[in-house]
């Protein structure tokens, strides 16, 4: 073989080396673009599938708090509609302290009413 022969093959070696380098990085560089891209997909199945637990969370959340809204203002409305009981304390003789529970004509009788001053039997004008 002749030199010149010997040089031809030697480039020709070296180009296909090359080449195979380049392929080489082509396909090191695509494997890690599709790694890539299939991490960022599961990535954003699994925040999609996070927000969806969050919401579901959220609305199981607001149905139990407007339950129990619910359930309090009914148990409101059920304890201002019902007679006076002896076992309910009055909040106006609560609030008015010890003092207004010591007798005297305008104290109260108990159940949340002022009872009238005493006239003596005497009317008075209108």
């Amino acid at each position: 073989m002749s030199a010149i022969a010997r040089a031809a093959t030697v480039r020709q070696a070296a180009m296909a080396r090359a080449e195979a380098m380049r392929n080489a990085s082509k396909s090191r560089a695509e494997v890690v673009r599709d790694a890539t891209k299939d991490y960022e997909a599961a990535l954003d199945a699994a925040a999609r599938s996070r927000a969806e637990e969050l919401r579901e969370a959220t609305r199981e959340q607001d149905e139990a708090l407007y339950a129990a809204t619910v359930a309090y203002e009914n148990a409101l409305r059920a304890a201002q509609d019902a007679p006076p009981s002896l076992e309910r304390v009055d909040p106006t003789v609560e609030a008015a302290g010890p003092a207004a529970n010591e007798g005297g004509p305008s104290a109260s009788a108990g159940n949340g009413q002022r009872e009238p001053a005493p006239n003596d039997g005497k009317i008075t004008p209108s």
